[in-house]
């Protein structure tokens, strides 16, 4: 005495079937968020890498450019490493005092392998861009940037000073370079 009134519902095997198909779309939408979440995070990570590299070329640059004259600018290389800039204020100052002050920008590199960048006023009283950098008071200074490397190198080209500055930044095996050349407008004095 069974009756068949007509089909409805579904048989456990059309129900199983659904659900593996499901299951396999669900699965490759997680996979795409996961590979587009990552793909953000690179992303960011490399513009702030970016932008960190391009504060520090731009100090760089801008603070030798504002010390456009003979003798304002002295590079001090340690080894392969830049260690600091030192900037005076008024070179020509009749004092041996006023004439050591300025601007510094130190390049300190942290046992992580990175090199923090540092722009240290030394225009106050008793103050020279030639202190050692342990009576500067780093602690307190917000750093500029923080790069791999920074370095900078001095060039005689047509009689004009030319500064080749590289920075070196990024992680994670996708370094990258920044390189910029300052040639100042003063010329170098004739022998």
């Amino acid at each position: 005495m069974r009756k068949r009134l007509g089909r409805k519902g579904m048989t456990i095997l059309e129900l199983l079937v659904t659900m593996a198909v499901l299951s396999l779309l669900g699965a490759m939408v997680l996979g795409l968020v996961g590979a587009g979440r990552r793909s953000s995070t690179r992303i960011q990570t490399d513009i702030a890498d970016d932008t960190e590299a391009r504060t520090a070329m731009s100090l760089i640059t801008v603070s030798i450019r504002q010390h456009d004259a003979t003798g304002a600018i002295e590079l001090v290389n340690v080894g392969a490493q830049t260690e600091r800039l030192k900037l005076r204020a008024n070179p020509f100052a009749i004092s041996a005092e006023e004439r050591e002050k300025g601007k510094v920008i130190l390049f300190r590199e942290g046992d992580d392998g990175m090199c923090t960048i540092y722009a240290v006023d030394r225009t106050g009283e008793g103050q020279s861009v030639s202190d050692p950098v342990d009576v500067m008071p780093l602690a307190d200074i917000e750093p500029i940037a923080v790069v791999r490397s920074v370095r900078i190198t001095e060039d005689i080209v047509d009689n004009s000073l030319v500064y080749n500055i590289v920075i070196t930044y990024g992680a994670g095996g996708r370094e990258k370079t920044l390189e910029q050349s300052v040639t100042l407008r003063s010329a170098i004095a004739s022998t």
